[in-house]
């Protein structure tokens, strides 16, 4: 990879998500100029005539046939002689290269064993190395990137397998992108629609779908909203007019479609056909990937929606943030918000749900803060806004990206400064444990899942996405690790709580804590460092106004979903709801039904 290239998002795909060894698309990668020229229609066109007619067998082999002109040869080694330099001529005896006997078709040796033919070096072993490189096993991890050559203006999607026995990450396969990625949401859909693949969202308003088990794919799976007739459909043309501004004619669009480029997308793990994304035409969009449609708008900011999430620990709850410098909770069974919280000083990069807190939510700022904010604590009013429980100091430029730890009270931050940054927050507010340098700007980082928690991805205008074992560093494990001296098994942590230790970390394998069960954090007797600004004087919330519910509280009935088409319409009490209350649960149809 060239250092021209910016790696825009970056995501983890668990253990035994792909097929033991990746298909190859039907149509098959093209085979020269000719086809790549003609496209995945046109070639698979010509081929399908050729097999059914002989007249296009005949008609390509006359062309192939000589001209008299060009028999006979004396204009152009006319032009020959007049173009080339003489030793040339010399050297390669061109003069007299029509006069030499050719080799008849016939006499060329044809082996029965392709072992005996002298120009195949080891033919069987080839192909055994070539079958060994495709193949996948269960123990294999997958880290896709979203990656754009800036020189040539190609766009890609590197799926990247990582050794970890060996820390080895190297491109096993990619599909080749129409637009300029922004983001990424792997998603394991059902069998028949290709389970193990991503929805890659850039500055068209189309959503495409990619399967991920296919080496070469000339298409994708299906594509939610966009123009009409997908890719090849109207494009805008700009036309400049003498003495006036451009315009441009406006694209016909699939209804339900986004309108503008799409920044952000999230997937449901729970109700796996629901897809969440957010787009620069200020809506947020709920998609249901077994009809291919939008099921509902969201329209409740004033500006670009950057950054969309569903909360790790209750189903139906979303976060938003916007450059209207707001984030906002909502239940998406109802029509409002419940939540907003300001951001008063710089405009949003990029926001997390905390998995081990799930009522927390990290925020990222363009002058480098990192925001703390709890939904326990309620929320901004019209008077007086809700401060966060910390606002961390974090770089010294763009804080482009915050991820959580899943097996730690560790989150990671990565920077414009080039720097990747590890930080704890046991004490009950972050301090830097270490931090890393990238050789160029860094635009994303994204820690492992629960499969080996404790790897890190990251990436920007480096040459390549880089994989860090935090565990390589000492403070990690000392911090972590019950001061284990050498390397662990980052898929197995084991760790006996102290009753000095109110927030130990999980134990082995660790699921989703109800939130109920997590003790809240603490304030160190430690002095607070300068770059933390913890918020004095929180308000307690009351016991009956819980603001999410637990990940055991499962919806097992069917809950009514807005009308198709609606739009969402901030309302002027939303504001005033200092706390998020528990909504009754209402019957939704069976597109949405949480099961």
């Amino acid at each position: 990879m060239s250092s021209s290239c910016l790696t825009s998002f970056v995501t983890w795909v668990g253990r035994g998500k792909f097929a033991h060894f990746p298909s190859f698309s039907k149509g098959g990668a093209p085979d020269d100029d000719e086809n790549e020229t003609m496209g995945p229609a046109s070639a698979s066109a010509t081929s399908a005539a050729a097999a059914a007619s002989p007249h296009v067998h005949k008609t390509t082999a006359s062309k192939s046939k000589p001209t008299k002109r060009s028999a006979e040869g004396d204009d152009d080694d006319e032009d020959l002689d007049g173009d080339v330099d003489p030793e040339v001529i010399k050297e390669f005896n061109l003069e007299t290269y029509d006069d030499e006997e050719s080799v008849p078709l016939e006499m060329a040796p044809v082996y029965e064993n392709p072992e005996d033919d002298p120009y195949l070096d080891n033919p069987q072993e080839e192909e055994d190395e070539e079958i060994e490189e495709l193949t996948i096993t269960d123990n294999d991890l997958f880290v896709l990137s979203a990656t754009t050559d800036l020189d040539d203006n190609f766009h890609h999607l590197d799926v990247n397998l990582y050794e970890e026995d060996e820390d080895n990450l190297y491109c096993h396969h990619d599909i080749l992108l129409p637009d300029f990625p922004l983001s990424l949401a792997w998603m394991e859909l059902k069998p028949g629609l290709n389970g193990n693949c991503v929805a890659v969202a850039g500055f068209q308003p189309g959503i495409e779908l990619w399967a991920l088990d296919v080496i070469d794919p000339l298409q994708p799976l299906a594509t939610l909203g966009g123009p009409v007739g997908g890719t090849e459909g109207k494009k805008s043309v700009k036309k400049k007019i003498k003495g006036k501004k451009k315009k441009t004619s406006k694209v016909e669009l699939v209804p339900g479609s986004h309108s503008d480029a799409v920044l952000s997308l999230s997937w449901n793990a729970h109700q796996k056909n629901l897809l969440l994304s957010g787009s620069a035409d200020k809506t947020v969009k709920l998609w249901d990937l077994d009809k291919l449609t939008s099921v509902h708008t969201f329209e409740f900011h004033s500006d670009k929606v950057q950054c969309v999430q569903w909360n790790p620990a209750e189903p139906s709850v979303i976060s938003t943030t916007s450059f209207d410098r707001t984030v906002r909770v909502l239940d998406v069974r109802t029509d409002k918000c419940s939540l907003t919280w300001s951001l008063t000083d710089s405009d949003p990069e990029h926001t997390t749900w905390n998995s081990l807190y799930p009522t927390q939510l990290l925020a990222s700022q363009e002058n480098g803060n990192v925001l703390c904010f709890d939904a326990l604590k309620g929320a901004s009013t019209t008077s007086t806004p809700a401060p966060p429980l910390w606002t961390l100091a974090a770089h010294s430029k763009a804080t482009t990206g915050v991820t959580v730890c899943s097996a730690a009270r560790m989150f990671a931050t990565s920077s414009l400064d080039k720097y990747v940054k590890l930080w704890s927050y046991s004490e009950g507010f972050p301090h830097l444990l270490t931090s890393k340098r990238s050789e160029g700007k860094v635009c994303t980082v994204s820690f492992c899942p629960s499969d080996s928690p404790f790897l890190l991805a990251y990436s920007g205008n480096s040459p390549q996405t880089s994989v860090w074992n935090t565990t390589d560093s000492a403070v990690v494990r000392s911090t972590f690790i019950d001061n284990t001296t050498t390397r662990p098994n980052t898929t197995a942590l084991p760790h006996t709580p102290t009753t000095a230790d109110s927030l130990a970390p999980l134990p082995t394998n660790p699921t989703t804590p109800e939130p109920s069960q997590i003790p809240p954090p603490t304030t160190a007797a430690t002095t607070t460092p300068t770059h933390i600004q913890v918020s004095p004087n929180s308000p307690a919330p009351a016991p009956e106004s819980a603001a999410l519910t637990s990940a055991a509280t499962t919806h097992t009935t069917a809950i009514k979903p807005l009308k198709k088409g609606s739009k969402t319409k901030p309302s002027p009490a939303e504001t005033k709801k200092p706390k998020l209350k528990k909504k009754k649960d209402r019957k939704f149809k069976k597109v949405v039904s949480f099961s």
